[in-house]
């Protein structure tokens, strides 16, 4: 594998991605399907580099007026259009709010919306849990982090989110975050890595999951390298890419590993191999996008993820 192959690898997937824009400003799972946080923030934050592109403010101005057209009045994205209508709470996207909050801050663009954001995953946290539960879950239940869902529980994953937004912003000392550090390293599994965020149910031993496990040490890439939990963490997560290859696991892989200086030459290898003719991988616009990113980690010697 040359460096050719792979800047000719992300030139194929920047050409898909950039041509899948819908009409309404965003992107979705898949070409002509409805347009989602996600896809869009990720492929945004793909076609970052394509400097030889002069559509290139166009393209943002449309999906920024997608984010507007889809951040209700209390500065959070929805799952559905609300405009005149009242705010539904429960149809939040905690989740799609962090990842825009991230990308737009990346971006350097959207400040409004931004602050928007920035303000409402504040005023966010998961449900607690009582003293009970915590104890048979052997987990610190007071620690203020993220849910997928208002009203719930927090969980790993946004939480990891919501971390990377915040340090991508400047905030890497807030309270809030080292808060959701905290409860990161609470949530680890015995062993290394994690889980969607308990460690063990009922006396049974919960095992980690490898794409868990890349987004809290993305959070975390600014904590102790020599601490047990991310040495263990960093381990786990080697071991399993090189088990099971999907080409999630070394998209993220790679974005991952190589924040902590792992080698991941042969993961770039295997996920170039995975390309279809058209340039995407499995014609999935968000899985594409992770792809483009992690491919940018060697041709552009940049990794968006970096705090």
């Amino acid at each position: 594998m040359t460096h050719a192959q792979l800047q000719q690898g992300l030139h194929r997937a920047v050409d898909f991605l950039s041509a899948s824009q819908e009409n309404d400003g965003g992107w979705g799972y898949a070409r002509g399907k409805q347009s989602y946080a996600e896809p869009t923030c990720y492929t945004l934050l793909a076609l970052m580099q394509d400097n030889t592109s002069d559509k290139q403010s166009e393209r943002q101005k449309r999906a920024l007026d997608w984010f507007a057209a889809h951040t209700n009045q209390v500065g959070a994205i929805t799952r559905i259009h609300q405009t005149d209508k009242a705010v539904d709470l429960d149809a939040v996207d905690n989740w799609g709010t962090m990842i825009a909050l991230f990308t737009l801050q990346k971006l350097g663009i959207g400040a409004e919306l931004r602050e928007r954001y920035l303000k409402y995953l504040l005023s966010s946290r998961g449900n607690f849990l009582d003293q009970k539960v915590s104890q048979e879950l052997k987990l610190k239940g007071d620690l203020p982090a993220w849910s997928w869902a208002r009203g719930t529980a927090s969980w790993v994953e946004p939480t990891a989110y919501a971390l990377l937004a915040f340090k991508a912003s400047g905030m890497k000392a807030h309270e809030r975050v080292q808060a959701g550090e905290s409860f990161l390293f609470d949530r680890a599994c015995y062993d290394g890595g994690w889980n969607y965020g308990n460690k063990e149910v009922l006396k049974v031993v919960i095992e980690p999951m490898p794409t868990n496990t890349c987004f809290a040490l993305l959070a975390l890439q600014d904590a102790d390298r020599n601490h047990e939990t991310i040495k263990k963490s960093v381990a786990y997560l080697e071991h399993e890419v090189a088990e099971r290859q999907s080409s999630l696991l070394l998209a993220l892989s790679i974005l991952c590993l190589e924040i902590y200086g792992r080698p991941v030459e042969k993961l770039l290898s295997g996920l170039l191999s995975r390309q279809q003719e058209n340039g995407s991988w499995r014609d999935n616009i968000h899985l594409t996008a992770l792809a483009a990113l992690a491919l940018q980690t060697a041709v552009h010697e940049k990794n968006v993820f970096k705090i």
